[in-house]
């Protein structure tokens, strides 16, 4: 596939969503080129929404890293998409979480009763377990532990907010939420429910506060900006917008044409980075 740039794609379209990790950051902060491009975003009247399957603490407290260049009303996370799924179900009881304690944020805004999981000495009355991130707790014991309650009590739901397998780090990744709760879904006998990226949820969030700036968008005037074709990619395409993948995080340019083959979808253009 040709490589593009960013200045080279945008004046196609009317609006921009975009990931955040491996795309504009990652674990350490922004990558080089993100205020170019939010500065190019800017210049050209391109409005911008971070589209992220971050669950780790409220959408609010997602923009301080961008330094006001990303208005904390821009950020969808799947915390938020969550936050509105428990907010609106029937049933009650204590949400059981597991990630560090910022987590709870996304739980209080939904006005549910929550514990983290780690506290609890056991689980026998534990019926909703969320798991938010794959940060400050052990995985061997409490794996382990949702195993067991689920083998008791099959109605077990456990609800995924961040399906990403891994996520990037400089040049490496690591494991995320994702793959921790790809591993509960070959064995617990209610497979969990995800609520980030590829789901069409969160792209509806994100389409919803586009189209109150923009009355008239339509899907196919938005472009998608990830590096992860089984997430930014196949959930951007089934929702109808267009779509880039960026070689920067999760896909390299030594894998994209086996990610592509594998994934079963092939991006609307490919960006080496995000700079202008």
């Amino acid at each position: 596939m040709e490589l593009h740039t960013l200045s080279q794609i945008v004046p196609r379209y009317r609006a921009v969503f975009c990931d955040s990790y491996g795309v504009l950051r990652d674990a350490h902060g922004l990558l080089p080129d993100t205020r170019a491009a939010l500065a190019y975003l800017a210049q050209v009247g391109c409005p911008l929404w971070v589209i992220t399957n971050d669950a780790s603490r409220p959408a609010r407290e997602l923009a301080p890293p961008f330094a006001g260049a990303v208005a904390p009303e821009r950020f969808v996370s799947s915390g938020l998409v969550l936050s509105r799924h428990l907010r609106e179900r029937a049933s009650a009881g204590v949400v059981a979480y597991l990630g560090p304690p910022s987590c709870a944020g996304l739980l209080v805004d939904a006005g549910v009763e929550h514990a983290r999981l780690v506290e609890l000495e056991s689980l026998d009355e534990v019926t909703t377990i969320a798991l938010m991130d794959d940060e400050d707790w052990d995985w061997t014991r409490e794996l382990n532990r949702i195993v067991n309650r689920g083998r008791r009590y099959p109605e077990l739901e456990v609800l995924l907010p961040n399906p990403d397998l891994v996520y990037p780090i400089g040049d490496e990744v690591r494991l995320a939420a994702g793959a921790l709760g790809a591993l509960l879904g070959e064995i617990l006998p209610r497979a969990p429910r995800s609520f980030g990226k590829p789901e069409a949820a969160i792209f509806a969030r994100a389409f919803e506060l586009a189209r109150a700036e923009l009355p008239d968008l339509a899907p196919g005037e938005v472009l998608m900006i990830g590096d992860t074709l089984t997430t930014d990619v196949l959930g951007a395409a089934r929702f109808g917008l267009a779509t880039a993948l960026v070689l920067s995080g999760n896909t390299t340019a030594a894998l994209v044409e086996r990610e592509v083959e594998r994934a079963g979808v092939r991006p609307d253009h490919l960006l080496a980075g995000i700079a202008p």
